[in-house]
């Protein structure tokens, strides 16, 4: 029936999206408000800042920083460690933690935590540290919004996002046992970071060490190594300032960050103007995705020379007078 209404909504409006999604109950369609979301609204690009800026908030915990360095994949499979997150992460968006598949997925994953364990004992024994994970997984696009000065979600669209990720959480077991303490609405999600954000966790090296390696593998992914330090900038714009001291990834360069959120601005408003998607845009990284991502570094190379020769040419100019 679902995908009935989206056809018949697509073939008769070109902003078919938020006419679809209003018409769901988030009380009991939560799932399908999130699956639209995921599968219309995401791209590869804004979800790798998704998943470096997620892991670098958690791993604030000294404890999550060792346990993510515990297998070195982080720093030695880089790019390997992104693909196959996203591949696990994808049943859980477009299928719903109501699912046998999502079921199963979760509870492989807390059968690794618990092997882990074994060599980390304690690493997976802290209600927070499957809290703040789902809690971001929620907030992230709402944390972007408010750093670009954009109208926040409507509240159907929280309402959603808190179900989804509070019957997510539930599957997850910590070392002695069930997890508790999931925040009740959306608001609570977002006191909630805040508060994680402000702990006085102190600045480890392990934890430095994993938030380069981390943003590393978005720079490599996306940007010709001349631009690097864009990509670095792109992350930690979208960062607390506390985060950024705590893992000492500054400083930060703000006039690079103001054409950053010009440019996120921008994208945001082509996306409210131009017409909605035909077809489901969720990132499978298949072969086609890595043809796509050295076309963009190309495109972003042929960007930074032009640049740089109409500045020498300006410059040139300006001199001669």
């Amino acid at each position: 029936m679902a995908t009935a209404k989206i056809e018949t909504l697509k073939a008769g409006n070109s902003k078919w999206l938020q006419a679809y999604l209003d018409s769901l109950n988030p009380e009991t369609e939560w799932e399908e408000i999130i699956r639209t979301l995921a599968n219309y609204t995401l791209n590869e690009f804004v979800l790798n800042i998704s998943y470096v800026s997620n892991f670098i908030l958690v791993i604030q915990e000294p404890l999550g920083s060792e346990a993510l360095v515990h297998t070195e994949k982080v720093f030695d499979r880089k790019q390997e460690r992104f693909v196959d997150s996203v591949r696990y992460f994808t049943p859980w968006f477009l299928d719903g933690p109501s699912s046998e598949r999502v079921r199963k997925s979760v509870s492989s994953l807390n059968n690794t935590h618990m092997r882990l364990a074994k060599r980390l004992p304690g690493r997976w024994d802290n209600d927070d540290d499957f809290i703040m994970p789902c809690v971001q997984m929620a907030i992230f696009g709402h944390n972007m919004k408010q750093r670009l000065g954009l109208p926040a979600d409507s509240p159907q669209m929280q309402l959603a996002w808190h179900r989804w990720c509070k019957e997510l959480f539930n599957l997850f077991l910590k070392e002695s046992g069930p997890v508790a303490g999931f925040p009740e609405d959306f608001q609570g999600m977002v006191e909630y970071a805040n508060w994680f954000n402000h702990r006085p966790f102190k600045s480890t090296e392990k934890g430095h060490l994993a938030s380069v390696a981390l943003i590393q593998q978005f720079c490599e992914r996306w940007f010709p190594k001349l631009l690097h330090f864009v990509g670095h900038e792109i992350i930690i714009t979208f960062l607390p300032d506390r985060t950024v001291e705590r893992h000492r990834l500054g400083p930060r360069k703000k006039w690079l960050g103001f054409f950053i959120l010009l440019m996120f601005r921008v994208m945001f408003w082509l996306q409210s103007v131009l017409p909605d998607p035909k077809q489901p845009s969720y990132p499978h990284l298949d072969s086609q995705s890595v043809k796509r991502i050295t076309k963009m570094k190309m495109a972003l190379a042929a960007v930074m020379s032009i640049a740089t020769i109409s500045t020498i040419i300006c410059a040139y100019v300006v001199m001669s007078y």
